[in-house]
């Protein structure tokens, strides 16, 4: 059991502690409503007309023009990846093979069938650094780390600033 005294301290400890806390929520809450008034002041000369009529116009035909504008995006993120190809001055398509990664532990085998690919393009194109596309890596990685390609069919291209570039080799027969 505690003692008067004691009960009273914890008290008035527990009022101190809470009307420290209030005055930090009242401080933020202040903090808040001056960032939403600046911010405010901001977007109201951007918008025309009445605001409470621009809003829900804005909104309909901001999410039909923000799908049209994510549609264009894309498309011009893939010319973006066509463009940033950097020019070659050489090209050989290559089978690496991957058997040896499966002499491994099973939950080692696809960071390992990575190690080997670099390895692979870095002894027969003599770079200083190779880089894998992200589709090379994807069918590294399709059925898990514990079951990777035994063989992969890679297209590398090297620059002349000595960086191999390591592509999926695109399938004939489709």
């Amino acid at each position: 059991m505690l003692s008067e005294t004691e009960n009273i301290d914890r008290e008035k400890g527990g009022v101190e502690e809470t009307a420290g806390e209030e005055e930090k929520q009242e401080e933020s809450v202040a903090a808040e409503e001056e960032k939403g008034a600046g911010s405010e002041q901001r977007e109201q000369p951007v918008e025309a007309g009445s605001g409470e009529e621009a809003e829900p116009e804005a909104e309909k035909g901001g999410e039909g023009e923000g799908e049209g504008k994510k549609e264009e995006g894309a498309a011009v993120e893939e010319e973006k990846k066509e463009e940033e190809k950097p020019k070659f001055k050489l090209e050989r398509d290559y089978v690496v093979p991957l058997q040896r990664v499966y002499w491994l532990g099973r939950n080692k085998r696809a960071k390992r069938a990575v190690r080997v690919l670099r390895e692979f393009v870095l002894k027969h194109t003599k770079v200083e650094r190779v880089v894998l596309d992200n589709e090379v890596n994807e069918a590294i990685w399709a059925r898990s780390i514990k079951r990777p390609p035994r063989r992969l069919a890679v297209h590398v291209g090297v620059t002349e600033d000595k960086k191999a570039y390591v592509y999926l080799k695109k399938s004939s027969s489709a």
